[in-house]
């Protein structure tokens, strides 16, 4: 059976002296391979100031204040698996 492979482009803004950064999260085999290079053309991305990222990847897990572009589902799906993983990690450390 083929392997789907999809890429979610993930960008933190430039903000003050520090530079955009981009990140690929590619899903490929039910496996997640994150890299900061160059690769396959992204299914979809999400893009967001520092503050953005901090609200959707902490506590209160909101990606309001979030840009998504391309295929919104796949990308909410990706978000939901930081949240989710985040909160087993802080589950563990209590």
């Amino acid at each position: 059976a083929a392997l789907w492979r999809v890429t979610v482009e993930l960008i933190v803004e430039a903000e003050g002296d520090a530079p955009e950064r981009s990140y690929l999260i590619t899903l490929k085999g039910g496996r997640a391979e994150i890299s900061e290079v160059g690769g396959p053309q992204p299914t979809a991305t999400v893009r967001g100031t520092v503050a953005a990222w901090v609200r959707a990847l902490g506590p209160e897990g909101s990606t309001e204040a979030l840009q998504i572009s391309g295929r919104d589902g796949l990308a909410a799906a990706v978000l939901d698996g930081f949240l989710r993983s985040g909160q087993r990690a802080a589950t563990a450390a209590a």
